[in-house]
């Protein structure tokens, strides 16, 4: 069961769950919530300077990246070395996984939306810190959630009013994916995850992040019912570059709460496609994926050029 078809009561308090960081060591994917058809604590905040890439060849286990270290090995051919050479120049995007889900489930389900972003950025992918029951009989391994919001333990993304027990746990996760895996140009969510980007989104509008990123792709987002987290979107419009993807025939998360997630940024990008709740990677929206990520590679160019300037 995916979480939007739970059926389960929002309860303002929450009994304790077994909170564990044990995650497949494996590439990090998407999930359940994707249909099997598609192939797709709070403090001051720091400076917004992006530093070079860069990637680390020990990560934890929850923490996946597509970046690959430049090989040392002399045997190794002309070509796999240009293969496997980091350009600083890409933007890195962390991505976030939806409810019930993981990282390495998210990686494998981005195969193709990776093909279509490979020219501008590289992907980093973190996994929740919640384990959830897998409802959904569908096998899959080690489902995952960013908090509950449900009596059981669970969650939905329609429930509103309730709690976000375990939310403190997913900031810690997240940033020490920065910290080990970033910094980071762009985050980009779906589903549950899309939520989170946005809060994270409205998190740093109000200087209440320790990191800085410069825009958010968010595929199937929508606004958090939870009580705790209605203060972040008040007063103003979040003014971080913004694209939002979402299905017309959406069951799990209709268009209404994807649009009015978008409608908290100012001049947000917008694409609505035909079908339902996945990522879409074929079509109109490969082009609109590729505009997005040119104007914010152009941006990372030009602030990289007056950092130079300012150097000299």
């Amino acid at each position: 069961m995916s979480e939007e078809q739970s059926n389960s009561s929002c309860a303002s308090n929450l009994p304790s769950a077994s909170i564990t960081t044990e995650m497949p060591s494996g590439p990090v994917s998407t999930s359940s919530e994707t249909p099997s058809t598609s192939t797709e604590t709070p403090s001051a905040s720091t400076s917004s300077q992006i530093p070079l890439s860069s990637s680390s060849s020990q990560l934890p286990s929850n923490l996946t990246s597509n970046l690959a270290p430049e090989t040392s090995n002399p045997s190794t051919s002309t070509c796999a070395e240009k293969e496997k050479k980091i350009d600083p120049m890409k933007l890195k995007i962390l991505c976030i996984h939806g409810h019930r889900q993981n990282g390495a489930k998210f990686k494998v389900k981005l195969a193709a939306f990776r093909k279509i972003v490979d020219k501008y950025a590289y992907l980093s992918y973190v996994t929740a810190p919640h384990a959830v029951a897998d409802t959904t009989g569908g096998g899959d391994q080690d489902p995952r959630t960013w908090w509950y919001n449900t009596e059981d333990n669970n969650y939905s993304g329609k429930c509103l009013g309730g709690p976000a027990y375990g939310f403190e746990e997913t900031l810690e996760v997240v940033k020490t994916g920065v910290r080990d895996l970033g910094p980071f140009d762009g985050l980009m969510g779906f589903s549950q995850g899309g939520c989170l980007v946005g809060l994270l989104a409205a998190m740093q509008q109000k200087r209440l992040l320790p990191y800085r990123f410069r825009f958010v792709i968010i595929i199937s987002g929508y606004l958090s019912g939870s009580l705790v987290h209605r203060g972040f979107y008040e007063h103003n419009l979040i003014t971080i570059p913004s694209l939002h993807v979402y299905g017309e025939t959406d069951s799990m998360i209709p268009k209404e709460m994807s649009e009015s997630l978008a409608n908290k940024f100012n001049d947000p990008v917008t694409f609505e496609h035909p079908n339902g709740h996945y990522v879409p990677v074929s079509g109109p929206v490969k082009a609109v994926y590729e505009d997005f990520l040119a104007d914010m590679y152009q941006q990372r160019l030009i602030y990289r050029q007056e950092v130079e300037r300012t150097a000299e």
